[in-house]
């Protein structure tokens, strides 16, 4: 974001001034650009004397929150959307000297829509590859990175694929839920499980296996 200019709103040289205007272009308008539209409109008659619970600040150095979009603002091209790409296990992760991580590798779960934790983990991926095949040998770091893609998410994805096909089917849905219910320690973890607190392909790929997988502490405590 940036103002008109450079100067602080209130007073130039002792006189009064027209107040500025923070000016934002917002290209790709994906989920956090929605999200802030949305916060923008919910929040524009927002009383900076107020706590306001999901702004850390109502006024920010003389700008009120109302103050992002402006009060003329409109679109200047139309709106789409698109379902975010989850085919991992089909995509390009790699072509000459470019590794492809997150969106570009198609690296999102298929359940639930979300891409971030892949999104990091293929960027972890990606620059242990670099690291570990060196800034000369372009092949053996694209071998390397489409291994580690392999190891980490094909068979995490191969099962967010199958439950898919489960759930869509009234039977499927009731097995989960009885399945979910069986116990304490099932009803406790079955979330964990679903939203990838751990790799939701474990059981069937033994070389992640480690003590304590199943034990440690969640995201949320």
């Amino acid at each position: 974001m940036s103002a008109t200019n450079g100067a602080k709103n209130g007073s130039a040289n002792g006189l009064l001034r027209q107040r500025d205007e923070v000016r934002v272009a917002i290209v790709g308008v994906g989920n956090c650009a929605s999200s802030f539209v949305q916060g923008v409109e919910y929040y524009k008659d927002a009383s900076p004397k107020d706590f306001v619970p999901g702004l850390m600040h109502v006024d920010l150095g003389g700008y009120h929150v109302r103050d992002a979009l402006g009060p003329a603002v409109e679109p200047e091209s139309p709106h789409k959307a698109w379902p975010i790409p989850a085919h991992v296990d089909t995509a390009t992760l790699s072509a000459g000297r470019a590794l492809f991580v997150g969106d570009a590798a198609r690296a999102t779960d298929p359940m639930t829509g979300e891409g971030i934790g892949q999104a990091l983990l293929t960027g972890i991926l990606a620059a242990r590859a670099i690291e570990s095949g060196g800034p000369a040998d372009s092949s053996r770091v694209r071998r390397l990175y489409d291994a580690a893609v392999d190891h980490h998410l094909f068979a995490d994805h191969r099962m967010s694929v199958l439950l898919i096909r489960a759930l869509r089917h009234r039977k499927g849905a009731r097995a989960a839920v009885r399945v979910a219910g069986t116990s304490s320690w099932t009803r406790r973890n079955f979330a964990r499980w679903l939203f990838e607190d751990y790799p939701r392909g474990v059981i069937a790929t033994p070389s992640r296996w480690h003590r304590g997988m199943f034990t440690g502490a969640g995201a949320y405590r």
